[in-house]
């Protein structure tokens, strides 16, 4: 902000602390979600709320994100500061939360040092302290969300202003915001059924219902769920580009059929437990568009059947796939990829699985590698430029290879062939 005008600023930072503007009110509907997440505001109404400056009117809008019915619209009036601010007084303690997060969208002229922003004001003993971010542009929605804790000298217990300003730089323009949250977590987790929030995968999980569609909201501060996540419910779950991290272990368990998990990369960092674990008697489980890396297993099952694997990168795993009990069904499909693993496909006591649409490739070891197994069926593979066997059968027989192309493999001045059997 240096190229801001000291004036300017002070001028506007007077104006909010003549104004006496306070961040919560007996009036507001507040909802509380969860323990850990609180709606302050759901900016369907705009009692309590009005605007600073000259240049901007503030009204509802009724094409939202979050609801489906309204958002805060503030259209500048001319060129110069507009701002949305809370117009009632009283004081608000914020020591039990660490964010603030809110949707938002800005369909004007972006200059480098402009930009719409937040900023809080903190009160202590007469003292009054201005916090203030400035998210990146977006003319789309987009979830901004600020970590109180991360703020300079950010140390009074009150807060007593939030306000919401931009710089316009000509009439007609419009800032928007949709729901004011804090939070304990930078994480927020939407159901799309009763549009409830939390602020971790479990907790929306636990509260679920089967059918339910849950959204990992990805923010401008963190997207990163760390945690170990257990389906139990015949659920939908988005990662909208999230990340999920497990301290160790699993990062998904799946614990039940007709689960879809959906847009999430997924990583271990200690090389530990599965990416994702589908379980026995699972069925109709499909991982799609998701990237899985760090973990012993990419993807295990246990006695899953008509598993999709869609459009998923596998890689950096000791495992990519890993089998290890009898019965599993699995099709990848649309450029599915196990690459960079140790092993691609690893099959141990495992009997009578169906594998379709596999692509195999630059793996370190074999790109398939079938131990005690027998009564197998692969159809419709690419393993090409695996470092050793494309596909090696120890002590494994009765297993079919139909429709594959199988290529490339291994260092040509090395023993290794295309597909190699010892005891089978």
């Amino acid at each position: 902000m240096a190229c801001l005008e000291k004036d300017n600023i002070i001028f506007f930072k007077d104006m909010l602390a003549i104004a006496g503007i306070l961040f919560l009110i007996a009036i507001f509907a507040v909802q509380n979600v969860d323990a850990k997440v609180l709606v302050f505001e759901n900016c369907d109404d705009t009692s309590g709320w009005g605007t600073g400056g000259s240049s901007a009117i503030l009204s509802l809008d009724y094409v939202d994100k979050i609801e489906g019915s309204a958002s805060f619209n503030l259209t500048s009036t001319s060129y110069g500061w507009g701002h949305i601010k809370i117009t009632n007084y009283d004081f608000w303690d914020w020591s039990d939360y660490n964010y603030i997060s809110f949707w938002g969208k800005y369909d004007g002229r972006i200059e480098s040092y402009i930009a719409p922003y937040l900023e809080i004001i903190t009160y202590y003993n007469g003292d009054i302290q201005y916090h203030d971010w400035y998210p990146s542009y977006s003319s789309e929605w987009k979830l901004f969300t600020f970590n109180l804790r991360e703020a300079p000298d950010l140390y009074y217990p009150q807060v007593e202003v939030v306000d919401f300003a931009v710089y316009f730089w000509n009439s007609g323009k419009h800032l928007h915001i949709d729901y004011i949250i804090l939070s304990q977590n930078a994480t927020l987790v939407e159901n799309m059924r009763t549009r409830a929030l939390y602020d971790s995968i479990q907790e929306a999980i636990n509260d679920a219902i089967p059918g339910d569609t849950l959204i990992a909201h990805t923010n401008s501060y963190d997207s990163i769920y760390e945690e170990n996540v257990v389906i139990n419910k015949s659920i939908t779950l988005i990662g909208d580009g999230a990340i999920i991290e497990p301290p160790s272990g699993d990062g998904i368990k799946v614990e039940t059929s007709n689960v879809v998990i959906r847009g999430f990369k997924i990583g271990g960092t200690a090389l530990s437990g599965n990416g994702i674990l589908i379980g026995t008697g699972c069925s109709n489980v499909v991982v799609d568009n998701c990237e899985i890396y760090g973990f012993t297993n990419g993807i295990g099952l246990n006695g899953a059947v008509n598993c999709i694997i869609n459009n998923t990168r596998i890689h950096g795993n000791t495992y990519g796939i890993y089998l290890s009990t009898p019965g599993n069904k699995i099709k990848m499909t649309n450029n599915t990829g196990i690459y960079s693993n140790s092993y691609g496909i690893y099959l141990i006591n495992a009997n009578n699985n169906e594998i379709d649409g596999a692509i195999v490739y630059s793996n370190s070891n074999h790109g398939v590698y079938l131990l005690n197994s027998n009564y197998n069926t692969l159809t419709n593979a690419t393993i090409h430029d695996n470092s050793q066997h494309g596909i090696y059968f120890y002590s494994s027989n009765g297993n079919i290879i139909k429709n594959s192309n199988i290529y490339s493999n291994a260092d040509s001045s090395l023993d290794y062939c295309e597909i190699y059997l010892e005891r089978s």
